[in-house]
């Protein structure tokens, strides 16, 4: 299963330790560049991780234009069309195996639907009921039946407004949720590596056979794929719940990120070779029936025509069904279909300094001058331009970020406020720094046209009016920044499962799963220590959660360790 219509990024140019080029994690996109990041120090890959902008040589702009009723209508189909998707960002360069990292984002959710009732041929019956002759006294039968009647009335207004009102449509999801998140106690528990089966071991180099943290968790039908920070990655099979294969085809090959083409039914796994010395970026395609059958080495390769070097990268986007590549050497992205892997069309043009895909449109940010910053907007299916436009800046302040959400453009410089600008109005509103910080992270939410920011322990709920909507309940986050994959949503994108700091008994190092509504921030459920088994080897497993996914076909909550262990709830 894969993500809803939810988009994970961080911010341009806030600082992550060894990012040297912007990744946009995005709703189902998956996004893998190449840059160094120690093994040894903790993952710091955040979903959509980009450079400043502030310190770009000086361009001059280039403008195209094209119809505004073709611009407009970009957005309208795109919105109609976006599903719910998953981003995972990895970045790594030329470096020893000591120096790999990766990150992830995966989620789940159930929805609810209510019945109405309308009570119109009701209410015919019981004003003919409750007539009277006119100008004689009512018996006592009569009054009796016309307060019947008027009692009968509420009742059925009363049916109606519970039926009809949102206050009590939410109310009715809010208790059905936590009575289905309530149930979720520790089932099974799962071996990404187990050092004692030498057979299972072979195809990994011995600098593979070292157990360390999942970072990445990949549902896939009944298919769970786990990926470890040294780059092993196994696929298990819940029917059965045994360990299938492993995706490392060659004995040297590290795997860096996983994404799930639903289109085609593949596992697309993106490695580095230690014979190459991880330098090169290398895409392979997997269809699950292949893994059924524990048979990894029959996929095929993607896009070896690309040379896919640093600062190359290659990106899914499974809301728009693309895949973006960038080769360094000739500075050309390549947009390719993700359901046959055929090329659509290039885009080459030296200037371009980073691009944001959003459901039907990408933006191209090119370098900026001293005080303005170009921008085009073209079409994700056509590559045409739809708008060419330049956005004034203040001079000799770096941008801290900028953010594309269908029409909606999110700018942020140091020390200035933030600005949510419509491309298609130009109307822009002002959010004070003093209210919105610059985040780690942001969480798009595309059929609730929201997003989550999240910043060292705490994660808000805004629209793009500015308003803070959600602050959530009892919600103090564990360690986002060493990775975002301790947070993901629902389908539903109204409940988010996150990996929070128990502090009802003052100990801090201690964890629980926070299960949270993003209507409204209250605690719908909680995994804590009253669902472990009484046994000494389980104490711990709370402790040292690095990501978590929620299947909801099979309502379970996958959550991997530090030891390469995954627990299914």
């Amino acid at each position: 299963m894969r993500a809803p219509n939810v988009s994970f990024r961080s911010p341009t140019g806030v600082p992550t330790p060894s990012s040297s080029r912007t990744n946009s994690t995005r709703t189902n996109t998956t996004s893998v560049s190449l840059v160094s990041s120690p093994l040894s120090s903790p993952t710091s890959t955040s979903v959509s991780t980009n450079r400043s902008l502030g310190s770009a040589p000086a361009s001059r702009s280039s403008s195209s234009s094209s119809s505004s009723s073709s611009f407009s209508s970009a957005f309208t189909s795109s919105a109609s069309s976006s599903t719910a998707t998953t981003t995972t960002t990895t970045t790594s360069s030329p470096a020893t195996p000591s120096q790999i990292h990766s990150s992830i984002s995966t989620f789940g959710g159930r929805r609810f639907t209510s019945t109405f009732v309308s009570p119109s041929s009701a209410r015919g019956g019981l004003a003919a009921g409750s007539t009277s002759t006119r100008g004689s006294p009512p018996s006592i039968g009569r009054v009796q039946h016309r307060f019947g009647a008027r009692n009968e009335r509420n009742v059925l207004r009363r049916l109606r407004e519970r039926q009809v009102s949102r206050a009590a449509n939410r109310t009715f999801v809010r208790r059905s949720a936590e009575k289905q998140y309530a149930s979720l106690r520790l089932e099974s528990v799962l071996e990404t590596l187990d050092t004692n089966d030498e057979k299972a071991l072979k195809p990994l180099a011995p600098f593979l056979r070292r157990r360390s943290r999942v970072v990445e968790l990949v549902t896939a039908e009944r298919m769970l794929f786990a990926l470890t920070h040294v780059g092993v990655c196994a696929a298990f099979d819940r029917d059965c719940g045994r360990r299938l294969c492993y995706l490392n085809v060659l004995d040297d090959e590290v795997v860096r990120s996983l994404f799930y083409n639903k289109a085609n039914r593949s596992i697309i796994t993106v490695s580095v070779l230690r014979s190459e010395r991880f330098s090169r970026l290398h895409c392979r395609s997997t269809p699950l029936t292949m893994l059924e059958r524990s048979t990894p080495g029959e996929g095929f390769p993607l896009f070896e025509e690309e040379m896919l070097s640093w600062p190359g990268f290659v990106e899914f986007d499974d809301v728009n069904r693309k895949v973006i590549t960038f080769n360094a050497t000739t500075h050309t992205y390549n947009m390719w279909d993700l359901a046959n892997y055929t090329l659509l069309y290039s885009v080459h043009d030296e200037r371009i300094e980073e691009l944001k895909m959003s459901p039907g449109v990408m933006l191209l940010i090119y370098q900026r001058s001293a005080n303005l910053l170009p921008l085009k907007l073209v079409s994700v299916e056509t590559g045409e331009v739809l708008k060419s436009f330049n956005r004034l800046l203040h001079r000799d302040k770096p941008i801290e970020f900028i953010e594309q959400f269908n029409s909606k453009l999110l700018i942020k410089q140091q020390s200035h406020d933030m600005q949510i600008v419509d491309v298609q109005t130009n109307h822009t509103v002002q959010v004070p720094t003093s209210l919105f910080p610059t985040p780690g992270g942001f969480i798009f939410l595309f059929s609730k046209n929201q997003f989550i920011t999240y910043n060292k322990h705490e994660v808000l709920v805004w629209d793009f009016e500015g308003r803070l909507q959600t602050r959530f309940e009892n919600h103090h986050l564990y360690s986002v920044s060493q990775s975002p994959s301790i947070m993901c949503v629902n389908t539903s994108q109204d409940v988010i499962f996150s990996y929070c700091r128990d502090d009802r008994d003052g100990r801090s190092n201690r964890g629980n799963v926070h299960i949270s509504s993003l209507d409204d921030g209250r605690l719908i459920g909680r995994i804590d220590d009253t669902q472990l088994p009484d046994q000494p080897e389980f104490r711990s497993v709370l402790d040292e959660i690095t990501s978590l996914t929620y299947n909801e076909s099979r309502e379970e909550l996958y959550t991997g360790g530090r030891h390469g262990q995954i627990h299914v709830w």
